[in-house]
């Protein structure tokens, strides 16, 4: 049995490498709602806000959508729309009992205009069986975000070592797991293993304004709050993310502090080779 799910998820695994993000996305959308989808995007290209105010939903103000509209439609370029490309969908369905179903679906579209790229967010929302009714629209700027690469001659200063500490860290973390399996008489080995494994306090590098930042744990201000961490680690000490198409890449670096005292306890005296005998004098 085990064989057999294995085999169909690796058939899974070879349908999803042959599918772009749209056909992904496309999964979740459900099959009623493609007309008022359809309806809103071709809207959007012909500038048409009567054809969106007629899906609003009901508990929205008319009249505070039909103020908003002409702003957005000067935000958005007057070139001919050239291609939209679905970025991610949503679908979340709640059911109580004594209540009609609803349903929230919330998709984001990559608006391609030939002066620039637009990002739309689009929410409908289902009540039991009645038609999808549009609940929230936002238009945004794709403002064009430096690419992760992995060219050092290209990079600046701040880059090369943000890059060589993304992948030098994971290395060494890596190359030190080995290696503690190479020594015995180690003490709580598993809880060795966890501590290596992870690194932490972490750091944050912004690879569009080539700036650091302190992630935690600690005492986090941002603009408006102040976050308190307790704990936190990046596995294998560093990472590399990149939260959304007008987001800019971010690479996350942590001290390997497992991999550094054990590395510390090794030259203190602590374990020894498979295979090696030490005699210690008392």
């Amino acid at each position: 049995m085990r064989m057999i799910n294995f085999v169909f998820l690796c058939i899974f695994a070879m349908i999803l490498s042959g599918c772009s993000l749209s056909d992904v996305a496309e999964i979740a959308i459900p099959e009623d709602s493609r007309d008022e989808i359809e309806v809103v995007l071709g809207a959007i290209e012909n500038r048409n806000t009567e054809a969106i105010l007629e899906l609003l939903d009901e508990t929205e103000d008319r009249a505070q959508w039909e103020d908003v509209f002409p702003s957005i439609w000067d935000y958005a370029p007057d070139s001919t729309l050239q291609n939209s490309m679905l970025l991610g969908s949503y679908l979340n369905t709640f059911t109580r009992s004594g209540y009609e179903t609803s349903k929230t679906l919330r998709l984001q579209y990559k608006l391609e205009y030939e002066s620039k790229n637009l990002l739309l967010i689009l929410v409908f929302v289902k009540q039991g069986e009645e038609d999808w009714q549009i609940n929230g629209f936002r238009l945004n700027e794709i403002i064009p975000q430096q690419s992760l690469h992995f060219n050092f001659g290209e990079m600046s200063q701040n880059q090369q070592v943000a890059i060589g500490l993304g992948i030098g860290i994971p290395i060494f973390i890596i190359l030190t797991l080995i290696a503690s399996f190479r020594f015995k008489k180690v003490k709580r080995r598993i809880l060795w293993t966890l501590f290596i494994l992870i690194g932490t306090p972490v750091w944050a590098f912004n690879w569009s304004t080539e700036t650091w930042s302190y992630s935690g744990p600690g005492l986090i201000q941002t603009e408006a709050i102040f976050n308190f961490q307790i704990f936190k680690f990046l596995l294998l000490g560093a990472s590399f993310l990149k939260s959304g198409i007008s987001q800019p890449w971010v690479i996350g670096i942590a001290l390997p502090l497992g991999a550094l005292l054990f590395w510390y306890r090794v030259f203190r005296g602590g374990p020894t080779r498979k295979g090696e005998t030490e005699q210690r004098v008392r």
